[in-house]
């Protein structure tokens, strides 16, 4: 099929055959539809045929029959409609033997009449339907198609004598077709079906030569039509296209250009046009061909002349090549080796890290290559200001050095000394390589070293002062016997009306107040107290509050309210009584001074577990500790004077009035004396909390307090698992229930408990709050109820209420027990949480102060 005659023959071809299949298809249908028309006029002619007779029957013979006969008589063969009409048909069915033309019934007189299936279904349909009057279609009969026409017979009046009830017939009727068949029709029931079917293949045969006749014209027209075709566009196109493509491949045979010979072709079409542009595409060429010829010699000649230069910067660059990959080594060597972090950022973007830097932050070299560097800073601000900063040094002096804060994988912060230059200062969009240097213990050598010169200072300017107090104060002792003394003598000497009396009294008065500044100075050097005992500090401020002392100095601040805030079971310490008073009175009176109109102080008393750092101290020994809290609502204390407030001496209050400057130096005496720590905190304008912070002694005071009895707590061997990250609250935990008869497991993290539980349910978990670095309790709880729904939980801390507490019991953790654990409060808070009533705890407690009193 190369060839284009042969592709317009077969594409012409082609269109004839569709086109003739086309023509076939149309007439084949117009004829069916013609053999449709005809057979549906003859099969409606001859309906209508039958109605006629029918109607002519029972219209004009039947009424004539009956006036002729006698009462009772019929007479079939000339008063049935069904009879008549049959037999009328059964001649016409000689000359036409395939039609079919009969009345069918359900129940008929004349078994010739009985309804097949399909006729018992239409006369089904058609009593369901009273408008229905006749259906018509195409139906098979012996395997040949019919067109078939059914008209619904219905009860009319006129028909009830014959085919009503059998007692109105005619009995001529009864003895000829007996009171069943026929009978017992309702008025407007269909009694029967006039089926006319007409054979349409006979119809066919009739209209199909016409057809073939028709058909045969018209493929030998179309055949007259394509050879037209074919023997026109092969005269005027093909062969005019076959000698220009037979000259086409002459001239591609040529072995130049100069030997072609120009085409000649008859006409004034397109096709001439295609043979006058080869023979000026031709004669370009020629002139094209000779003028390439000289510019091949000359370029050849170039061409010579550049190949002997490449080849030499060939050589010349493979020496440098050599030398950028042995210099490329080196900087790859010294990039792995340097002990200080190195990489490459372009657009702020990590391109080369180096194994030093990896490990300083704690990521793999494929986590950082890519991301951006602001992955690194803490916060947006100081990601945009070091970058500001860099590029400002980098302008200007073509590298950048910088100080600024990074963050690890692990999100610890470090100090980083960072320098960056460009890679090509010529191109700076070609990025920077920067180093990093890890200065954190640099920074914090140097902050450490700061903050112990200040507190030597401070301890030195203590101990000299402390030294001056007790020289001074003994020296004073001394005096004041006499001034605090011997006025009482004289007082006794005079009489009542002396007017040296009154000064004497003030003299004395004056002297008892020097013995107290005395007293304070004492402290200051004592560094220990001489007698301590067991105390519960909730009751040394009570006394302390309903004392002569208290209630002289409130008087001086009549608007301030005294609040209390009392731990119920606040444990015990070992102190002295008197410092202690002391320090409490000193703390009121310095919240007092500083609450300018009405205000508020709160004394706080809690038991508290301590296992973190405390401002201000380097070391703080883990344990249990009672805390007191003075916080007031005044206006708070200055910076620079809060790193002078424990000095001697040092005050803002009114000299002579409010104090002599040693109140704050006896109370950090008194923490230092009773081995605590103390911590303060003030906002300006809003106020200032003093905490106190006192060891925990396991001795007990000698009173007569009411403890509830054993026995309401007691366990019956329930299992509990006892998480918590420190070993001694463990065991503590462990031994009291298994004193009150509980059996108990320990976990030293959340996830080893998680892990526990698995395999080991247990009736109920005691979970400590704080575990860092690993999960806390409030989370450990969360992956407990992923596998144990509904598991029974007691939370404890050593910290005051949180927000995280109340979220864990609200997902179902019981009581909340505060650090240290009583054997009394752990074991009813565990009893509590396993009888899952709330209220037990309470009625422990009314039963036992009723068997008190």
């Amino acid at each position: 099929m190369r060839k284009l005659t042969t592709k317009l023959m077969i594409s012409i071809g082609v269109a004839t055959i569709f086109f003739s299949c086309f023509l076939t298809y149309q007439t084949y249908t117009l004829t069916q539809i013609k053999v449709r028309e005809v057979v549906e006029q003859q099969a409606a002619m001859a309906l209508q045929f039958d109605l006629a007779i029918r109607k002519y029957v029972a219209n004009n013979i039947r009424p004539v029959m009956y006036q002729l006969l006698d009462e009772g008589e019929f007479i079939p063969e000339t008063m049935s409609t069904s009879y008549i009409a049959r037999s009328i048909f059964e001649d016409v069915r000689t000359i036409f033997p395939d039609y079919i033309i009969k009345f069918s019934s359900d129940n008929p007189r004349n078994p010739a009449n009985m309804a097949g299936k399909e006729e018992l279904e239409l006369i089904r349909q058609f009593n369901q339907n009273p408008n229905m009057t006749r259906w018509q279609g195409e139906i098979e009969i012996d395997n040949k198609p019919y067109m078939a026409l059914f008209s619904a017979r219905r009860m009319r009046t006129s028909c009830l004598l014959c085919h009503g009830e059998p007692g109105d017939a005619p009995q001529a009727m009864l003895e000829k077709y007996g009171s069943a068949a026929g009978f017992h029709r309702p008025l407007d029931d269909v009694v029967g079906l006039d089926t006319v079917a007409i054979p349409m293949d006979r119809i066919s045969e009739k209209l199909w030569p016409q057809f073939t006749t028709k058909l045969a014209m018209s493929v030998i027209v179309l055949s007259l039509f394509f050879l037209t075709i074919i023997i026109t566009i092969r005269k005027l196109i093909i062969n005019r296209l076959i000698k220009i493509a037979h000259h086409f491949s002459d001239a591609a045979t040529q072995s130049g250009y100069n030997s072609l010979q120009h085409l000649r072709i008859e006409g004034q079409d397109e096709i001439n046009d295609i043979a006058n542009g080869f023979n000026s595409l031709s004669d370009k060429l020629k002139r094209v061909y000779s003028s390439l010829e000289m510019q091949v010699v000359e370029r050849t000649t170039v061409l010579e002349t550049r190949n002997r230069e490449l080849k030499e910067e060939i050589k010349n660059r493979t020496k440098a090549q050599n030398s950028l990959k042995e210099q490329e080594a080196t900087m790859r060597s010294i990039f792995r080796a340097a002990p200080t972090g190195i990489g490459m950022v372009s657009n702020r973007v990590f391109t080369q890290v180096n194994k030093k830097l990896c490990s300083m932050l704690g990521y793999s070299k494929d986590e950082l290559i890519g991301q951006n560097s602001k992955l690194l800073y803490p916060t947006d601000e100081e990601y945009k200001l070091i970058g500001k900063n860099q590029y400002e040094q980098i302008s200007e002096n073509r590298t950048g050095t910088v100080e600024t804060i990074w963050r690890r994988k692990d999100q610890t912060l470090i100090d980083v000394l960072l320098s960056s230059t460009p890679i090509d200062s010529n191109n700076p969009s070609l990025g920077v390589t920067f180093t990093a240097l890890d200065i954190t213990s640099q920074k914090v050598a140097a902050r450490d070293k700061a903050y112990l010169e200040k507190r030597l200072s401070r301890s030195q300017k203590m101990e000299a002062l402390g030294l001056l107090a007790g020289g001074v104060a003994h020296d004073l002792n001394n005096v004041l016997s006499g001034i605090v003394s011997y006025p009482d003598l004289i007082l006794m000497e005079l009489p009542d009306d002396s007017p040296l009396r009154r000064s004497i009294i003030t003299m004395q008065e004056s002297g008892k107040k020097a013995e107290a500044i005395v007293q304070d100075l004492l402290t200051l050097t004592r560094r220990g107290v001489s007698h301590t005992e067991v105390l519960n500090l909730n009751t040394v401020i009570s006394d302390h509050l309903h004392s002569p002392e208290h209630n002289k100095m409130i008087g001086y601040f009549p608007d301030i309210e005294i609040i209390t805030n009392f731990e119920p079971e606040l444990l015990n310490i070992r102190g002295s009584s008197i410092h202690l008073k002391k320090t409490i009175m000193n703390l009121i009176s310095n919240s007092a001074e500083a609450i300018p109109q009405r205000g508020q102080i709160t004394l706080l008393t809690e038991n508290r577990y301590v296992d973190t750092p405390i401002k201000g101290y380097e070391e703080v020994q883990e344990g249990d500790f009672v805390v007191l809290s003075v916080c007031d609502n005044g206006t708070g204390i200055e910076s620079d004077d809060l790193n002078h407030i424990f000095e001697p001496f040092y005050t803002k209050k009114v000299m002579g009035r409010s104090g002599t400057g040693l109140g704050m130096s006896v109370v950090w005496g008194t923490i230092q004396d009773h081995k605590g720590y103390l911590n303060v905190e003030t906002v300006i304008g809003r106020g200032t909390r003093f905490e106190l912070f006192f060891p925990v002694t396991s001795e007990t005071v000698d009173n007569d307090k009411q403890l509830i009895e054993l026995k309401y707590y007691l366990g019956n061997d329930e299992e509990i698992l006892i998480i918590d990250d420190d070993i001694g609250q463990r065991e503590i935990a462990g031994a009291m229930l298994n004193k009150l008869g509980y059996k108990t497991s320990t976990a030293a993290s959340g996830e080893e408990g998680v892990e526990f539980l698995k395999n080991h349910p247990v009736d109920l978990v005691v979970l400590d709050m704080i575990m860092a670095p690993n999960i806390d309790g409030l989370e450990t709880y969360r992956k407990i109820i992923e596998h144990s729904p509904g598991q029974k939980a007691i939370i404890a801390s050593g910290f005051s209420e949180t927000s995280r507490i109340k979220e864990a019991q609200r997902l179902g953790v019981g009581e909340y027990v505060k650090k240290p654990y009583t054997l009394e409060r752990i074991g009813l808070a565990v009893k509590n949480e396993l009888s899952s009533s709330h209220t037990l705890t309470q009625a422990i407690i009314s039963e036992v102060r009723m068997t008190a009193v």
